[in-house]
């Protein structure tokens, strides 16, 4: 058996003990480098930063690739100029391979060979962090854009959802809010697949990024024109009476070519 107990309070503060979720605040600077929270001004920062590293892979390439293919230190010698190559006589018809003896050919294939696989590993490591990197570029490009492209977005919409709201005049409220709702759709629809193509390294982050803006502003162009001279763009009685008119028209014109001449040469 439990006591009743009666409380009066105005003002009553429960504290539950959350221990038991183990739940752990996840530190602020996990996300300071996001893209996505960083200001325009520190996106180009970083964006400077990172297409300057290209120089910084170059430089690394050549250190990780010297120890391996140790000629790489003559490529800018005189070593290259075909003058000081006359010096040199030729091996003969046997070539190099035929100018080893026949004790160290083993043993040196076997060396190639694992300074060949040494600087490919070196090579694969490389391009995985320049991957990287590029990817990281265009996540940043991809961020700067969308800063504009959304507020642009606030504008093309309305281009196209003010006309229609004055176009439709029939069909109260939902006709207007179905054909916003299907331009809405294609917008997010060319917004996603323009931002996949340009992760993907298909096309540049401007024609990506832009492409929903780019398709769809003519539209909204072209629905505010008719707007302004009140247009029955979206009047079926409108279409209806075009039908119509055309098809009195095809009827005379075959009525006409139907008409047999008479005697005296006139269509009877």
């Amino acid at each position: 058996n439990t006591e009743y107990i009666r409380m009066g309070f105005k003002e009553y503060k429960k504290v539950l003990d959350l221990r038991s979720f183990k739940m752990s605040k996840t530190e602020d600077s996990a996300f300071r480098y996001d893209p996505k929270m960083l200001s325009i001004r520190q996106l180009n920062h970083s964006i400077d930063s990172l297409v300057k590293g290209d120089t910084v892979y170059r430089k690394r390439a050549t250190a990780d690739l010297q120890p391996y293919l140790s000629f790489i230190r003559f490529r800018d010698s005189v070593w290259t100029a075909a003058d000081s190559l006359k010096k040199f006589k030729p091996i003969g018809k046997a070539g190099f391979a035929g100018s080893i003896p026949d004790s160290f050919k083993l043993r040196i294939i076997e060396r190639a060979h694992t300074q060949l696989v040494s600087a490919q590993n070196a090579v694969k490591n490389l391009a995985t962090d320049y991957k990287f990197k590029s990817a990281s570029v265009r996540l940043h490009e991809i961020e700067w854009h969308r800063k504009f492209t959304l507020s642009a977005a606030c504008i093309v919409l309305f281009l196209i959802g003010a006309p229609l709201g004055a176009i439709i005049r029939k069909g109260g409220l939902g006709t207007p809010l179905v054909f916003a709702i299907i331009f809405f759709v294609l917008f997010h629809l060319m917004n996603t697949v323009g931002e996949k193509i340009v992760k993907e390294s298909v096309t540049t982050a401007f024609a990506g990024m832009w492409l929903s803006t780019a398709v769809l502003i003519p539209i909204g162009f072209f629905l505010t024109y008719k707007a302004m001279r009140d247009s029955q763009l979206f009047n079926k009685e409108f279409y209806y009476r075009s039908y119509v008119q055309l098809k009195k028209i095809f009827t005379n014109f075959n009525k006409t070519g139907k008409q047999k001449p008479d005697d005296y040469g006139q269509p009877t």
